[in-house]
């Protein structure tokens, strides 16, 4: 319980540090063009399918299988993450997702460093706890998040130096 309590602050706080160092230099908030904010739309709609559509699936799965190996709560998070990433890598692939003059490198690098630290975290409560029994519940959440957070910071590395690449051309 310990781990988990510490793992949820350092999360907030890498958090908050990719919340600061995100901004652009010369406001606080991070203006969108008009292109972006379309797309920005559009990978709202498709998380919002994505989400519609999992959640059926995984109340069909939970209600004609008795026995999984991972607890309905689980199976719902994850769902949740789909959505999501489905939402973010659209407008991460599309370039809208950092605004207007935001700094990606440094985003891409907390990602990748925020997603290694939930595996890692997630990876630890299984190799000192196991399995609650035979399942994965609620505990093992940071497995799916970051998944997704490293995808998130893939994805804005590969478009951030193809974007790069194109500017230099």
């Amino acid at each position: 319980m310990l781990t988990k309590i510490l793992e949820i602050i350092v999360f907030i706080i890498l958090l908050v540090i990719v919340n600061r160092l995100s901004r652009g230099k010369e406001q606080n908030s991070i203006k969108y063009d008009e292109r972006q904010k379309e797309i920005i739309a559009k990978g709202h709609r498709w998380g919002f399918y994505t989400a519609i559509i999992g959640n059926i699936v995984g109340f069909v799965v939970l209600d004609m299988v008795e026995y999984l190996p991972m607890g309905a709560d689980f199976i719902m998070c994850c769902v949740i993450f789909a959505a999501l990433a489905v939402d973010v890598l659209y407008s991460i692939g599309k370039g809208a997702y950092y605004g207007i003059r935001n700094n990606w490198k440094v985003n891409s690098f907390l990602m990748l460093l925020l997603g290694a630290f939930m595996e890692a975290g997630s990876v630890s409560i299984l190799i000192k706890d196991g399995l609650d029994n035979g399942r994965l519940n609620w505990e093992y959440i940071g497995f799916p998040g970051g998944i997704f957070i490293i995808l998130a910071g893939i994805v804005s590395v590969i478009t951030g130096l193809k974007s790069s690449k194109e500017d230099a051309e």
